[in-house]
């Protein structure tokens, strides 16, 4: 009995292992390597209550694919439209009267010749 309650711990405590930490430090540690940088950049805290958003990728992205949301304090979902003239590398965006707490910038791209990749990007306004 011993044995076999010792095997079963051993079996969860891999799986706990394998599978990681998760949640929102998670998702901004794992950003997916496609982007080269961003404005805001993860974690950010910015004092403006309008914020000029540019996602800059590694890659090519069709814009009529991508998109942006923002997720608002109060977990409000705001759709903001890109920027259609951005660079072929750029997500562009622009979110305006934005009140001091924590935002969610959820993003998704669809670099050219690739499948639709998607990530979040929290910050906090000041």
């Amino acid at each position: 009995m011993t044995r076999l309650l010792a095997r079963a711990a051993g079996a969860i405590l891999c799986v706990v292992v394998s599978v990681g930490p998760s949640g929102p430090a998670a998702a901004a540690s794992n950003q997916p390597s496609i982007i080269a940088e961003s404005t805001p950049a993860p974690n950010a805290t910015v004092t403006a209550s309008e914020l000029a958003i540019d996602i800059h990728f590694k890659t090519k992205i069709d814009h009529q694919h991508s998109h942006l949301v923002l997720v608002l304090p109060n977990e409000r979902l705001l759709d903001l439209p890109p920027n259609m003239a951005a660079a072929p590398d750029h997500l562009l965006g622009r979110a305006s009267s934005l009140t001091p707490g924590s935002y969610i910038l959820r993003w998704q791209a669809l670099p050219v010749g690739k499948k639709l990749v998607k990530g979040e990007i929290p910050f906090t306004v000041k």
